[in-house]
């Protein structure tokens, strides 16, 4: 019974999450709009905790626009690439965002796999 679940399992096809899953653009709208507060630095509880979740994947798309406009030969040079070191610093930072979010969907796929073996482990009882 065991295996057999396991080959169900692993027959679901289960996708990551892409970017604009993980922050809609109902939640950029909300947080780009703020609220009153902010002004005087406090942030709910409810905010804070979304920034926390979103702010790392909102970086690395971010940063790989810029990336990719920076190899764009058609754009005007932004002083970026005239420096190995800057260039390196943010390559690195790329890399590490790049490792964020896909540790981000790594953590979403064994949760809806851990969904999928419960409900699997509901139906067969």
């Amino acid at each position: 019974m065991q295996q057999d679940l396991r080959t169900i399992a692993a027959a679901t096809l289960v996708q990551p999450l892409t970017p604009r899953e993980l922050v809609t653009d109902e939640n950029l709208r909300m947080l780009a709009k703020g609220e009153p507060d902010w002004q005087r630095g406090v942030i709910s509880e409810e905010f804070q905790s979304m920034l926390v979740m979103v702010l790392p994947d909102i970086c690395g798309e971010l940063m790989s626009y810029r990336a990719a406009a920076r190899l764009d030969p058609a754009l005007p040079a932004t002083g970026v690439d005239d420096d190995p070191i800057e260039r390196i610093e943010g390559l690195t930072q790329y890399a590490c965002d790049e490792l964020a979010e896909t540790n981000v969907r790594m953590a979403t796929l064994e949760e809806r796999t851990a969904e999928i073996l419960s409900h699997l482990k509901g139906a067969a009882a």
